[in-house]
């Protein structure tokens, strides 16, 4: 019976992805790296020599751009693969650990990553040489603050004013990089250039024609569900805040045999049920539609609302359902 618990305890534990590194082989590497960068870290750090050495080589072949193997290859040593593969790998399971973004234990994790210096400098090098790397990755080197750190961050900084979703992704790093001068014009700017995004967003517009934008961030999230038909749901989000300040999820079925529309401010992203997408404006129009082709009428009654209450949330309804 001993057996038999220890048995499903090891299946269960290989289901949540966490594996002996004795047990890891390429293909299973490969999968966890993909999955999770927190799983795959966790299984493979106490690889011996020739397993490190093959799965970086797969991981090369398979992803030879992605930041986190090139990462890895800076931050390996060739001729220590033991000694330096686990620190690697932890600095990626750090990165992921459950800790929220700006907390006290988020920094210490980050902090603790600094502090080793051939990480810090794969992380530095890595930085330079990749367009777009992981914002964790960009926080430690706002944490250490050095000249070289400095050097490697602000590309990503200049870059992010000119696209949007990066933007908005290193805004984030404002918790880290307050107090620290060097970082003081390059925040400026991106608090200008967020600013500038959020007074251009249509759905910022849409608030304001509809006398319901009450603040300089206009928002809001609707769930609804479509009847007489069984599963099926509708979800709106509008957020002049966001660099995509428009997605509209569309469900029908349960599970595998589901079909899902999904569409934002920047196109068509699922597209099973032939709906196509719509500019905000035309979200009531569109509604109608989806109505119309699935044969089911939008539930207001039972709708929930997010961010909008009262009668900015009534105005809203009358606007999205025509009435």
């Amino acid at each position: 019976m001993a057996t038999t618990r220890s048995e499903a305890a090891r299946e269960q534990r290989r289901k949540w992805g966490h594996y002996p590194s004795r047990d890891v082989d390429v293909p299973t590497a490969l999968h966890l790296f993909e999955w999770s960068h927190y799983r795959f870290a966790r299984s493979t750090e106490a690889l011996k020599a020739g397993g490190i050495a093959q799965v970086l080589d797969a991981l090369s072949r398979e992803r030879p751009k992605d930041p986190c193997v090139v990462f890895l290859r800076n931050a390996v040593d060739p001729q220590a693969l033991e000694a330096t593969w686990r620190p690697a790998v932890n600095a990626l399971k750090q990165f992921q650990a459950d800790s929220s973004w700006g907390s006290k234990e988020k920094r210490e994790r980050l902090t603790a990553v600094a502090r080793d210096a051939r990480v810090l400098a794969a992380l530095q090098s890595t930085t330079v040489a990749s367009v777009d790397v992981p914002v964790e990755f960009l926080a430690v080197l706002i944490i250490d603050g050095t000249e070289s750190s400095t050097d490697a961050v602000l590309p990503h900084f200049d870059r992010a004013t000119r696209d949007a979703v990066r933007l908005e992704k290193l805004s984030a790093l404002a918790t880290f990089a307050k107090g620290k001068p060097q970082y003081a014009a390059m925040l400026k700017h991106l608090d200008d250039a967020a600013a500038g995004q959020h007074e251009k967003s249509s759905v910022l517009a849409l608030g304001k024609q509809l006398g319901i934008a009450s603040t300089p961030r206009f928002r809001v999230q609707l769930r609804m569900e479509g009847t007489p038909r069984a599963n099926v749901w509708c979800d709106v989000q509008l957020d002049s805040g966001a660099a995509v300040d428009l997605s509209v999820w569309l469900s029908t079925g349960v599970g595998q045999s589901a079909s899902v529309q999904h569409f934002t401010s920047l196109g068509v992203q699922r597209d099973d049920l032939g709906l196509g997408a719509c500019p905000v404006e035309k979200l009531p129009e569109w509604l109608q539609r989806a109505e119309e082709e699935l044969g089911l009428r939008w539930n207001r009654q039972t709708a929930r609302a997010t961010y909008l209450k009262g009668k900015r949330l009534a105005v809203f309804l009358s606007w999205l359902f025509n009435s």
